[in-house]
């Protein structure tokens, strides 16, 4: 009884966290949307397409709703189902929006407790284990790529992994083994980034224990324990992996055939820079206003990749200042007398050193990091900025071994709770948003109410060019009418040459061919991102009288004005 009264006061405790670093999602969670446009919006659209398809007995495996009158393939891989068959299911049960959010809910309180037990495991103690658990789940890293990409969101499966590695290292037989394996599984049917990150994790971790630790793990019970975990992974893994083993046939796994052919500059773009893990995020409640100037003036200091961190929200790695200093009091005092700590220093410092650029040119010469040639072998891979989520984990675990040391040696019972508070205010005062990531969905644009009451199906184009596809398809649920916009990667979009002027007579032929029936021409931006550097180009500026005759002499007849679009119809 004990035990579960304390287990529900943890869960209240992380809830009303997750709650206020969210807010105002909690208020109406099915009208708004945790985080921007982007990636999410799309994962958004996907559970409401499911749902739609199978309410209207149609494949969806493909849709007419988007890059019409083609059409688009949807991926049905396997490759994210621990999110994907959730969310699914959610949005059946109750709608699209709220389902996304329980799901960014619970990538908040899942990352908590995994964390917390992976921390408990080594150091009995639930103060320390509470305190690593908020510095996980709450890090900047989790918030701004939950508010981004929701497979990403879900890092809760990383630390039971590291928990794997610790409980096989301790025991070393069949249970020990079928527990690595499984978590594995579950971490790389998360997102194949983390499936990769844990990959090389292991390796470290058995590469280490293997030296120092060779009598221990060089020995046949050892040998056929991992055996069977080996094998366990590649009969569980072979339904997403025989994409990657046979890449002709890889198209049919969504993504991985045009990764195959990304280049090594994306991967200098995208990976991690050392001040990055001590930049306080852009959105921090006090420290947060310094971000771009901070950025800008190390960038003022070169003219090269050096000095040029990832673009938002990748770069976003910052592990706080309070969280550094307990794991490098853990490193300084500890290192001789706890054995966790030796170990878990090598795995953070491993995967810092993965995540830096490729190589570093110094007077003329190249000096190459081990991204670059794990990059000959997985070009796939490219942002190793996200292995920030491995380092985060691993420094707070270093963090919450000194925390277990300092707080076990403080006699005084109060002082030892008021020092675990303020512990806890620190790290929630660091990682605290303001203003919070969110996008209000409760009032529908008048240019999708008219789009609504259209009769027929006809398919609509969204100008200006670089109009955010997502933000269309996530106003698409409402109005369910056919957009010509397709994303940018589709061999198809190369035809905006050739419509992307309206006042070229060219446009309007070439739209009228292509089946469109409308024109929506955007003067605001229907899903703003204070964070997007692109957000300016989202939309366009109100046609001028001259502008206006030149499009209606092209083909346009405009048939309706609202304060945010201008609606054209092809004639």
């Amino acid at each position: 009884m004990k035990r579960l009264k304390f287990t529900f006061l943890l869960l209240a405790a992380v809830f009303l966290l997750a709650a206020a670093f969210t807010y105002p999602v909690v208020l109406n969670p099915s009208k708004i949307v945790f985080g921007y446009s982007g990636d999410n919006f799309g994962n958004i659209w996907y559970f409401w397409w499911q749902k739609y398809a199978l309410t209207h007995h149609l494949k969806s495996s493909y849709t007419a709703f988007y890059n019409a009158p083609v059409g688009q393939k949807i991926g049905s891989s396997v490759e994210e189902i621990i999110w994907m068959l959730p969310g699914s299911i959610l949005t059946d049960l109750l709608n699209e929006v709220l389902a996304f959010n329980i799901l960014i809910f619970l990538g908040f309180i899942l990352s908590f407790f995994s964390m917390y037990l992976l921390t408990y495991y080594l150091t009995r103690r639930r103060d320390a284990s509470f305190l690593t658990g908020i510095i996980y789940a709450f890090a900047p890293y989790h918030y701004w790529q939950a508010s981004s990409h929701l497979s990403l969101s879900f890092t809760f499966w990383l630390p039971v992994f590291v928990l794997s590695l610790f409980y096989f290292d301790r025991n070393r037989n069949l249970k020990s083994a079928v527990f690595l394996a499984a978590s594995f599984l579950f971490t790389l049917y998360t997102t194949f980034y983390y499936g990769y990150f844990a990959a090389l994790t292991a390796i470290a971790f058995f590469v280490y224990k293997g030296i120092l630790d060779f009598r221990k793990y060089i020995n046949l019970k050892t040998f056929s324990m991992l055996l069977i975990s080996a094998l366990l992974v590649g009969l569980g893994s072979w339904p997403l992996l025989k994409g990657l083993v046979a890449p002709q046939t890889a198209e049919d796994n969504t993504g991985i055939a045009l990764a195959f052919n990304r280049q090594l500059d994306e991967l200098v773009g995208l990976s991690a820079r050392p001040w990055d893990y001590l930049i306080y995020p852009p959105n921090q409640a006090v420290f947060g206003r310094f971000n771009k100037e901070i950025y800008d003036f190390i960038q003022s200091k070169g003219s090269d990749f050096k000095v040029r961190s990832a673009y938002l929200p990748e770069r976003v790695i910052f592990l706080g200042l309070v969280n550094v200093f307990l794991a490098a009091a853990a490193v300084f005092f500890l290192f001789r007398r706890n054995k966790y700590v030796p170990i878990t220093f090598f795995l953070a410092t491993a995967a810092f050193v993965v995540s830096l650029p490729p190589y570093f040119p110094i007077h003329g010469l190249n000096f190459y990091t081990p991204s670059y040639f794990l990059y000959r072998f997985f070009p796939f891979i490219r942002v190793y900025a996200r292995l920030g989520v491995l380092v985060l984990l691993f420094v707070s675990l270093l963090s919450g071994l000194a925390a277990a040391n300092l707080l076990q040696r403080i006699s005084n019972r109060y002082f030892r709770v008021l020092t675990f508070f303020i512990l806890v205010f620190l790290v929630l005062f660091e990682f605290w948003p303001s203003p919070s990531a969110y996008t209000d969905l409760r009032r529908i644009p008048p240019v999708y109410k008219w789009l609504i009451n259209q009769p027929g199906n006809p398919i609509v184009a969204e100008y200006p060019k670089e109009f955010d596809l997502q933000s269309g398809l996530i106003f698409q649920r409402v109005h369910e009418k056919e957009l010509f916009n397709m994303p940018s990667s589709d061999t198809r979009y190369k035809i905006w040459d050739e419509v992307e002027n309206l006042a070229d007579p060219k446009a309007a032929a070439v739209l009228k061919e292509q089946g469109i029936s409308y024109v929506i021409y955007h003067l605001t931006d229907l899903t703003p991102n204070p964070y997007d550097d692109y957000r300016f180009f989202r939309f366009a500026k109100a046609p001028t009288l001259t502008l206006e005759t030149q499009i209606e002499m092209a083909g346009f007849k405009p048939v309706s004005r609202f304060p945010e679009a201008i609606v054209y119809e092809v004639l």
